[in-house]
């Protein structure tokens, strides 16, 4: 059955020996003895290959029963588990709790997935902000420390809040008489409140 897949398999791909030798990572007469019918199985490794790479359906690879060929919804899945898979691979190698761990798996994925939109859900979900709340805050970081001030002072106007003061500084001024720019000075205390 596998010298037939072989050859099936080539034509439907169209491919050589050899290039089906280099898409499954073996050695050329590996594939040359396939075709013969010296290799009567394939391993692990050859069969995920063909699967992976040229899509070619694992239950026809066991047991020859058509399509030979995944469908397009079929690859779809494929490529999103793949992605699942090394998002989840990733997260696991943080050393996270299980629900961290989870949630950063889900952000990964959307973000190989690339699926801007959701990748800033999942982040949310992982801050505990909603979306809205998440590109706020990410606008405000952006933004040069004046602008945050007047930002913070105009959301305070908005919802009701008083103003924070500036923290002021207080300053007392005394003057002892004597000349300056051909003046005379007049002893004064002056107190003098700074923002600042």
């Amino acid at each position: 059955m596998l010298r037939e897949q072989i050859k099936r398999i080539c034509v439907e791909c169209g491919l050589t020996q050899k290039g089906l030798a280099e898409v499954m990572g073996v050695k050329h007469q590996r594939v040359l003895d396939m075709g013969t019918g010296r290799v009567a199985k394939l391993t692990r490794e050859e069969g995920e290959a063909l699967i992976r790479k040229l899509h070619v359906r694992a239950e026809w690879l066991a047991t020859g029963q058509p399509p030979m060929l995944q469908s397009d919804q079929e690859r779809r899945a494929e490529e999103v588990l793949g992605k699942v898979g090394n998002a989840a691979q990733a997260a696991s190698s943080l050393g996270l709790d299980r629900e961290t761990g989870r949630r950063v798996s889900e952000f990964l994925f959307y973000v190989s997935a690339g699926s801007a939109e959701a990748a800033r859900r999942a982040l949310a979900e992982m801050t505990g902000l909603s979306p809205d709340e998440a590109v706020l805050l990410d606008r405000y970081r952006r933004l040069p420390k004046k602008a945050q001030e007047t930002l913070l002072a105009t959301s305070a106007l908005i919802v009701g809040e008083p103003l924070k003061p500036k923290k002021t500084k207080k300053i007392t001024v005394t003057a002892n008489g004597g000349q300056a720019a051909g003046r005379d000075i007049v002893t004064t205390t002056k107190k003098v409140t700074k923002r600042g």
